[in-house]
C-alpha cells in the first residue's frame, strides 16, 4: 500500500505575501512612486502656450509643496498644498475677490505679473461686446488719439477656466506607478513567477 500526503505550504506563504503587500511600509512605497509620478509630471509642465512666455514656476512649486504620502488601513493619500492647483485641473468658474474685475494678460509682457506690477496703466473703454456690455482695458500710459493704445489686460468680470486632465497623471498612469513602488518594495521577480518577499 502506498499513501501519498500532500501539504498544503502555498496558502501560508500567499498569506503572509498578501500581508507584506497591505502593510504600511508596501502602501509607503507605493505613495511615494505615486508622489515621483506627480512630481515628474507637473516638473515637465511650464511654459504658457499662448504667449510662449518664460514659466511663472507654478507646476514646480506645486511639485514641492506634494507631502509625503500618508497610509490608512488599505490606503495610501498623496496630498497637493499648492493654492490653484485644482482649479487648473478640474477648471470651473474664476471671479474676483477684492475687486471689481479680474485681470486678463493681452501679452506676453503681462503674463505672470499683476496690474499693480506697472506704475503707468489707465483704464481705458474699447468699445462694446455683440452682446451691448463695455469692453475695458488696462492700457500703457495715456491714449490719445494719435497714439494706439497698447492693452496690457483685459478687464472681465469673471472667467469660466477649462480643466487641464494633463495636470496631474491619469488614474492607470497613478496605478502603474503604485504597483511598481510596491513590487520594488516587495522584490518580487514578476516575470520568472517566482515571488520572494522580505
Amino acid at each position: 500500500m502506498l499513501t501519498i500526503t500532500l501539504h498544503d505550504t502555498a496558502t501560508p506563504a500567499l498569506a503572509r505575501l498578501s500581508s507584506l503587500v497591505t502593510s504600511r511600509g508596501a502602501l509607503a512605497a507605493g505613495g511615494r512612486a505615486m508622489k515621483g509620478a506627480i512630481v515628474q509630471n507637473l516638473n515637465r509642465l511650464g511654459t504658457n502656450q499662448r504667449y510662449s512666455a518664460a514659466s511663472t514656476g507654478f507646476y514646480q512649486r506645486a511639485a514641492q509643496s506634494i507631502a509625503e504620502p500618508q497610509t490608512g488601513h488599505g490606503s495610501v493619500t498623496v496630498s497637493i498644498t499648492q493654492s490653484g492647483l485644482r482649479q487648473r485641473w478640474l477648471g470651473g468658474p474664476i471671479r474676483p475677490v477684492s475687486a471689481k474685475y479680474l485681470t486678463i494678460p493681452a501679452q506676453e509682457a503681462a503674463y505672470g505679473k499683476r496690474a499693480a506690477d506697472f506704475p503707468d496703466l489707465t483704464l481705458a473703454f474699447m468699445g462694446r461686446s455683440t452682446t451691448g456690455l463695455p469692453i475695458f482695458a488696462l492700457i500703457e500710459g495715456t491714449p490719445s488719439l494719435t497714439r494706439k493704445k497698447n492693452v496690457l489686460f483685459w478687464l472681465v468680470r469673471s472667467v469660466e477656466q477649462e480643466g487641464n486632465s494633463d495636470v496631474l497623471p491619469d488614474e492607470d498612469q497613478l496605478k502603474s506607478a503604485f504597483a511598481g513602488g510596491v513590487r520594488d518594495y516587495l522584490h518580487v521577480d514578476i516575470s520568472g513567477g517566482n515571488g520572494e518577499a522580505e
